[in-house]
């Protein structure tokens, strides 16, 4: 019985021991932030400790129709925004349902904060401790999110920056922000408010010049796709910024760093190069039957395209040009090359044969 007492009570220390263990806090990737002031302008946080006055500050943006709600002036204004943690969090592990979440933030007491805490409280338990990082996962710009820790399970939860911000405030709970992004934007609190740290978050604005999905015709040539070419070709498809993954999950998935992208962009390529990445992805984790099924499942297309390459390295031109043909005539036939055979209105393609037919008689 002693004994047992004994291993009892360790168990415990482990637990307790567990639960004040920070994902964040005490790390040399993150350094503790608090509130310093709330503007039109956005957030104003600072690595100095209470009482120590600020030196270095950081500019958190934000959406002008929370300012309010950040001062303390405002009840309610956040629970019919889109993408912050009503929307991310994991409701099928929650104590409460999102529509239940949903009704405490709406129509709640307290002020606007109060209730998300009250509804971050009854779905997930305490707490533990808030993050602003660097949300975006390509080159050229910084997007400032937010994210949650909870101690129940440490559910990681992602949120607006201003949502980690204000829990941070009204709950006591620390606040994070990476280390790294924290020395790339950081300035002196005389040049606040000077200039952006941040792009607007416009996803109508221009998407920058590269290369669209749809025209990524290989399983070569999305091979050689750095991150921040599929980062690129995504936003030139128009995915908008708060459906790409944050860095943080890309490091966390077992699959790789670019795992979660690649589910966003092959589904946008051309289906010759989709399949040509899946059938390599196939063969590398052993899995011959998924292979042999994907091989035996190309379009004619693809079948014509293969031929094309397999007589480029034959060196019989004639038969490359006749393979060349046929695939042009199957790239005007299909109504979306991004779309595999079968997945959509067969009636949408044109025959291969009225194609030629229409060639024959433009060319007499």
């Amino acid at each position: 019985p002693t004994m047992l007492l004994c291993v009892k009570s360790w168990l415990a220390l482990l637990v307790l021991v567990s639960r004040a263990v920070s994902l964040w806090y005490g790390t040399s990737s993150h350094v503790r932030v608090r509130l310093v002031s709330v503007s039109e302008r956005g957030v104003v946080v600072t690595n100095a400790g209470p009482g120590q006055k600020p030196r270095e500050v950081v500019e958190v943006p934000i959406d002008a129709s929370v300012v309010n709600c950040l001062k303390g002036l405002k009840s309610g204004g956040l629970a019919d925004r889109d993408g912050g943690f009503l929307d991310r969090a994991p409701w099928a592990r929650a104590r409460v349902t999102s529509r239940e979440a949903y009704e405490v933030l709406k129509f709640g007491s307290g002020k606007s904060y109060e209730r998300l805490l009250e509804a971050c409280q009854k779905a997930f338990g305490d707490l533990s401790e808030t993050l602003i990082e660097d949300a975006w996962p390509g080159r050229g710009r910084v997007r400032l999110e937010g994210a949650l820790r909870f101690d129940t399970d440490q559910i990681v939860v992602d949120c607006f920056a201003d949502e980690a911000i204000g829990l941070a405030a009204v709950s006591g709970c620390p606040l994070f922000l990476e280390r790294k992004t924290f020395d790339a934007i950081k300035t002196s609190t005389s040049d606040v408010g000077r200039e952006a740290q941040q792009e607007d978050d416009d996803d109508d604005e221009e998407a920058p010049r590269q290369q669209r999905p749809e025209t990524i015709k290989s399983g070569a040539q999305y091979a050689r796709l750095s991150t921040d070419d599929k980062v690129d070709a995504l936003v030139a498809a128009g995915v908008t910024k708060r459906n790409f993954p944050r860095p943080r999950a890309m490091n966390d998935d077992p699959r790789g760093y670019d795992a979660s992208l690649d589910d966003l962009l092959l589904p946008l390529c051309d289906e010759i190069a989709r399949r040509e990445v899946m059938i390599e992805r196939a063969l590398e984790l052993g899995d011959q039957r998924t292979a042999a099924a994907l091989i035996a499942g190309k379009s004619q297309r693809h079948k014509a395209y293969d031929r094309a390459n397999d007589a480029s390295t034959d060196g019989d031109f004639g038969a490359e040009l006749k393979a060349t043909y046929d695939k042009s005539v199957y790239d005007a036939s299909k109504a979306d090359v991004t779309q595999d055979d079968g997945d959509y209105n067969r009636f949408l393609d044109r025959d291969p044969w009225y194609e030629e037919q229409l060639r024959r008689n433009r060319s007499s």
